[in-house]
């Protein structure tokens, strides 16, 4: 067993206002000169403001001599100093922490396992903010996670975009990560990706989620080629007892002549699979 321990994106910051004093200099009385200047207070002697320290650190240890094993732990500390009180630490604290598998299990497939979690909350993992049309959203404010997935993806030596192939999956209100990804080639022309994604927010009735997804890829022959061929099933808290959501898409392109290239796509939603219950269904063909 081969052990490696990386610290990565650790970093201190100090915030301290800057006030201003003012500065006489010359003589004052009648027939002197006397101007008044201002300067900056001494950064280190103003008892009178707050000051702000944060320090952000995540550890990662990689196990197996091709870093298959990533262990990983973070925090974001942050703590506040108001005139010549002690400093208090944040009460909203962030932290994460998982582990990770990623190995060729095969010649050509690999898998990729992903459990991992974080403190939620507003102010924590998420907050709000306003679009251009003044909309408030949930945006993720700390996303340790994502980093240290891609911090284990990048030292295999792959520069992909993280995504749900790669095993990431977390709303802004999710503190509890779990996947499983297949990804390989079949009949050597084909890309093959079989996963399994689920979710949830420190494991309340109603903020359940579990994504399952086949998609595939490759030339069917010299001129035709299967761009995407994509079928998903999402089952979460709001539609488990309809048996979830289910999608489609294929896209396949063809080469006309050496000039023109056809593309031809057909999408589906299925909201509600149980036959009992009123069904959502949206169905899309798309030609250019």
């Amino acid at each position: 067993m081969f052990y490696h321990i990386t610290f990565y994106l650790l970093f201190i910051f100090i915030e301290k206002p800057i006030t201003y004093e003012k500065v006489n200099s010359g003589n004052g009385g009648s027939g002197g000169n006397s101007s008044n200047e201002m300067q900056i207070k001494d950064l280190w002697k103003q008892d009178d403001v707050t000051n702000k320290i944060g320090a952000k650190g995540n550890l990662g240890v990689f196990m197996h001599k091709n870093k298959e094993i990533f262990a990983f732990i973070g925090t974001d500390l942050n703590g506040v100093k108001a005139n010549k009180d002690e400093m208090k630490l944040g009460d909203k604290t962030p932290y994460h922490f998982g582990l990770r598998w990623d190995s060729d299990i095969v010649d050509t497939f690999n898998i990729q396992l992903t459990a991992a979690h974080r403190r939620g909350g507003d102010g924590i993992a998420w907050e709000k903010k306003k679009n251009l049309n003044e909309d408030e959203k949930k945006v993720h404010k700390h996303n340790g996670i994502k980093e240290a997935i891609e911090k284990h993806l990048t030292s295999k030596g792959k520069k992909v975009k993280i995504g749900k192939e790669q095993g990431y999956k977390l709303g802004e209100e999710h503190t509890f990560l779990l996947s499983a990804i297949l990804n390989g080639k079949i009949y050597n022309n084909f890309e093959l990706t079989v996963a399994g994604i689920y979710n949830s927010a420190d494991f309340k009735d109603d903020k359940h989620e579990l994504e399952t997804f086949v998609k595939t890829n490759g030339k069917l022959s010299d001129n035709v080629r299967i761009a995407n061929a994509e079928i998903r099933h999402v089952l979460k808290s709001g539609n488990y007892e309809q048996y979830g959501d289910l999608f489609g898409d294929v896209k396949v392109e063809t080469d006309a002549n050496e000039k023109v290239k056809l593309t031809n796509e057909a999408k589906f939603e299925l909201k509600s699979i149980l036959k009992k219950t009123e069904r959502n269904t949206k169905v899309e063909l798309l030609n250019n």
